[in-house]
């Protein structure tokens, strides 16, 4: 992004000269990918190219990075209660021969939680919050990269771990189960990637503007196959050395942690280096199919032969909606638990089945259900069902893991405080919902997260997880009937004791303006100023996302009005939370403290604005087709659609509810908005919460409902 005082030296005319040099016709490729004719879209481009001017240009040169001679290393002290950490190393460009081998090793060292970082230094030891290892291969040189967060006080024993990890890569030739679970891994990213229109389109122009030929990429998946445990072997050498290496740490300012150069340096040496197939779809996709099972549990089936790939969606109603008072953060405490071991494997080996598949199995929490997801190669179908009914149906909650769990959980809470965002979140939910458990984070708190045991876990877990209260939806290529067949198999047997969830307390409407305040230092001001808001079964629903979609994002109301015409924000926007009985609709504005009144101002007047003239016919349709390119877009991989299948099917919605979705917005009418706009945009009736320093004279004492509290208070 630059930096502030290249930033601030931009004129116009400097912009201007960059367009003029570099946005020319033969600078650029375009492509494009979806449902049309190519040759109607071919003269479309040309018609709205043709008059691009063919400027002067010449072949970007850019200075060659020189080989790096020696270890670097940069400590940098800010406030925060982390330590991170990233070690990197060059590597060639994307074009070079090395690549392959350079991303099967990527995988080998870091990508994962059987790993070899990962399962060694997070797993076994647990001394890290979070550690992966990514290459980073461009047009020019790259940078191969190792990235942790952790304690402070951990960062030389994690030095000494990753080092000791790098020296067995550079001795030992991997096995051949690992390189083969590694290739396939790489494999099936790619292939996932190819998934929906915009990713075809961004792999092909990439491969296109970054090798001159995006045939390049077929070439790419031929070499991955390809690669050997020697050819491992042979990069680790080549490219993992001290000399070539930098590290760089940023560390809390009250840390009395040290980094000698010469010891690291010393520590990542080695002494006996010193010594001496194409995948083609039937492109068929058909209309879902549903079943219940005698025990409850529904199952959703839809084919998409595009691509050799299956994407399943495992849902249960819970969440924070759901969870007991005073055990705030026990659903996703729940959630990260269920691939910690079963009664027949453990967590390692969980890891391990997925990713000799070259699948991914992760677990979700959210404010109303839990559950799991998953995407495998359609081969692997069948074996993946077993790994997923075996997670899903026979977690054992392992003490021990129970206990680091508990320890990422509690890492995790304490980062927030390093994250002003998560914080303005939080604080604007807890002031808007003073009955309903959505009010409560989904972390959960230090004291709730410490007072959960494990007994907690499994007696809630066996209520969530009653198949009455489930819903499955698979999408892929498989056949319907084969994969309903199946998952009867392994779910049919499952004993229901039909399971109702408790009332949710309701939330009762708004009496008069609430505040809460957070004084901080900080150089800008984060406010949210909102509202309460309609369910997802609630007519207005369709007309409040319309009017979100009207007022937020860069192209939004708010952004034009505020930012551009104003200047009173480096940020703002609109957004909006519905739940199942209630929901939240704010404005998030981000701004300098001298500008908070005034911006604060402002947007109540873009409320009263919309109040009185609401939005216009041209506002209402730019919005229908915007919304509506995004349905599609969000809907285009096999795991969103099984994940919103399963979701809508679980919330009562029925499994088509997003056809049926698309359909209101179309119908959705400006007498309806106006309706949602004075249902919930009700003046004296809103809650503004802020996140800033003293000195902007952010305080609560004229409102009606307010609190105002203290955290790294301005000196």
């Amino acid at each position: 992004i630059g930096y502030e005082k290249t930033i601030q030296s931009f004129d116009r005319n400097a912009i201007l000269a960059y367009l003029d040099k570099w946005y020319t016709p033969q600078n650029m490729v375009i492509v494009v990918v979806g449902d049309f004719e190519a040759q109607r879209v071919l003269n479309l481009i040309k018609a709205l190219t043709r008059d691009f001017p063919r400027r002067k240009w010449a072949i970007a040169k850019r200075p060659a990075e020189p080989p790096q001679r020696k270890y670097r290393q940069e400590i940098i002290r800010r406030d925060v209660r982390q330590a991170y950490v990233d070690i990197s190393w060059h590597i060639p460009a994307l074009s070079h021969p090395d690549t392959a081998a350079l991303d099967v090793m990527e995988i080998i060292l870091g990508h994962g939680k059987s790993s070899r970082l990962y399962n060694r230094i997070k797993a076994r030891l647990n001394l890290v919050q979070d550690i992966d290892a990514s290459a980073w291969e461009m047009k020019d040189s790259g940078l191969f990269s190792i990235d942790a967060t952790l304690p402070p006080g951990n960062l030389p024993k994690v030095l000494e771990q990753i080092a000791q990890i790098i020296r067995q890569l550079q001795d030992t030739p991997v096995s051949q189960r690992e390189l083969i679970k590694a290739k396939t891994i790489v494999e099936a990213d790619f292939l996932y990637s190819m998934e929906t229109a915009s990713g075809q389109a961004r792999t092909l122009g990439f491969f296109e503007a970054m090798t001159q030929d995006m045939k390049n990429c077929d070439t790419y998946l031929q070499q991955v196959r390809a690669v050997t445990a020697q050819e491992i072997l042979e990069m680790a050498r080549k490219y993992l050395r001290p000399a070539n290496m930098s590290l760089v740490a940023m560390l809390p300012r009250d840390q009395v942690v040290q980094l000698n150069e010469a010891n690291v340096q010393r520590l990542f040496e080695n002494p006996m280096l010193n010594r001496a197939e194409k995948c083609t779809g039937r492109d068929v996709v058909t209309e879902p199919k549903k079943v219940a099972l005698s025990n409850g549990l529904r199952i959703i089936v839809k084919e998409n032969h595009s691509l050799p790939i299956v994407s399943i969606a495992a849902t249960m109603l819970g969440g924070t909606r759901l969870e007991p008072e005073g055990k705030w953060g026990l659903s996703r405490f729940v959630a990260n638990m269920l691939t910690r071991g079963t009664t027949t494997m453990s967590a390692s080996e969980i890891s391990r089945e997925v990713e000799t598949m070259g699948g991914r199995l992760e677990t979700f929490s959210g404010r109303n259900s839990l559950g799991l997801t998953a995407k495998f190669l359609s081969r692997d179908f069948a074996r993946g069902i077993s790994l997923l009914g075996n997670v899903l149906t026979e977690p054992a909650f392992p003490e021990d893991e129970v206990e680091k769990v508990r320890t990422d959980m509690l890492q995790t809470i304490k980062t927030k405080q390093d994250r002003p965002m998560a914080q303005l979140f939080d604080l604007f939910y807890s002031t808007l919902y003073k009955h309903h458990p959505y009010g409560h984070p989904q972390t959960g708190t230090q004291e709730t997260i410490k007072a959960i045991s494990r007994d907690d876990l499994i007696n809630w877990y066996r209520k969530m997880s009653d198949p009455s209260n489930m819903a499955v939806a698979v999408v892929g290529d498989i056949d319907a009937d084969t994969a309903i067949q199946m998952l009867s198999a392994r779910f049919s047997d499952l004993p229901s004791h039909h399971y109702s969830p408790r009332p949710t307390p309701p939330e009762p409407p708004l009496t008069c303006n609430r505040t809460a305040v957070v004084h901080k230092k900080a150089a800008q001001v984060n406010f949210v100023l909102g509202f309460l808001d309609v369910g997802l079964r609630n007519p207005l629903n369709a007309p409040m996302e319309i009017l979100n979609t009207v007022l937020s994002g860069q192209g939004g109301r708010l952004f034009y009005r505020l930012r551009d015409q104003q200047s009173l924000a480096y940020a703002v926007t609109s957004f909006r939370r519905p739940g199942l009985e209630t929901g939240a609709f704010g404005i998030y504005m981000g701004c300098a403290p001298e500008k908070f009144s005034l911006a604060k101002e402002a947007v109540l007047g873009e409320m009263e604005a919309l109040r009185a003239e609401g939005i216009t016919s041209r506002e209402l349709q730019m919005a229908k087709d915007h919304l509506l390119g995004m349905l599609a877009i969000e809907r285009q991989t096999n795991g969103s659609q099984a994940f919103n299948m399963a979701l809508n099917e679980l919330y009562g919605l029925g499994y088509r509810y997003d056809e049926k979705f698309a359909k209101k917005i179309r119908q959705v009418t400006l007498k309806e908005i106006r309706e949602a706009v004075t249902s919930v945009i009700m003046p004296g009736r809103y809650v503004l919460v802020a996140i800033g320093p003293q000195r902007t004279g952010i305080d609560s004492s004229d409102q009606q409902d307010s609190r105002t509290s203290a955290d790294d208070a301005d000196d």
